[in-house]
């Protein structure tokens, strides 16, 4: 990624020469304020069955619900090509836990600190999903967060693993659930839920964290 941002920068510079540099970027000496990102792959990966970058692979065997115009949900089960052909292959089970590492086999603090480590050599944000499993607390996800704010992360994005009733992705031991909720959707409503009123988020437990650089 460093070798794209100099890039980048160094081609930015050229054209500045070339073209001109606006007053507004001439503290910066190059014609764009910014010119690197790391966008959403997740959905891009698997249309164009690649490499997710640096998102790590959600589970080797899900199921992921799709929402239709109309509004009905579709049930698609997708497996790893790779792994598949592990599986044909035969390798040994403990070979290949070492080498397809899902999302929930890594640590919430190795999440982030690779999207830090990115983050440095993007100029806008980098997109990354901090999937936390099922059994993680409060404290994880404020963990996440302080440790994005310490790794200069400009953003972060954390979900933990049925915190929703209803999701878009589900590993292959809850892929029932997925099913159900299949049928829920699409089965004919006889009225609309009642809306959460405003005196009931109001009721609402709320906390304030407050973060403060330290002095150099």
């Amino acid at each position: 990624m460093g070798t794209i941002q100099n890039t980048a920068h160094e081609t930015s510079i050229a054209l500045g020469k070339e073209k001109g540099v606006p007053e507004p970027l001439a503290h910066l000496g190059r014609r764009n304020a910014t010119l690197t990102c790391i966008a959403p792959t997740g959905t891009i990966a698997l249309l164009a069955n690649c490499s997710s970058g640096i998102e790590p692979l959600f589970a080797l065997e899900h199921t992921r619900v799709r929402t239709q115009i109309d509004g009905t949900k579709v049930v698609m089960k997708q497996r790893n090509r790779y792994y598949e052909q592990a599986i044909k292959e035969g390798l040994p089970e403990e070979v290949m836990k070492k080498v397809f590492v899902t999302s929930h086999d890594v640590t919430p603090s190795a999440h982030v600190r690779t999207q830090g480590v990115f983050q440095r050599y993007t100029d806008l944000a980098v997109s990354k999903t901090v999937n936390l499993r099922h059994e993680c607390c409060v404290r994880d996800v404020l963990d996440a967060y302080i440790l994005a704010w310490k790794e200069g992360c400009k953003g972060i994005t954390v979900y933990r693993d049925g915190s929703k009733s209803s999701q878009v992705l589900y590993r292959k031991e809850d892929e029932k659930k997925a099913e159900s909720l299949m049928e829920s959707a699409n089965a004919p409503k006889e009225a609309e839920p009642v809306p959460v009123t405003a005196g009931a988020l109001a009721a609402a437990p709320r906390f304030r964290f407050v973060l403060k650089r330290p002095k150099d």
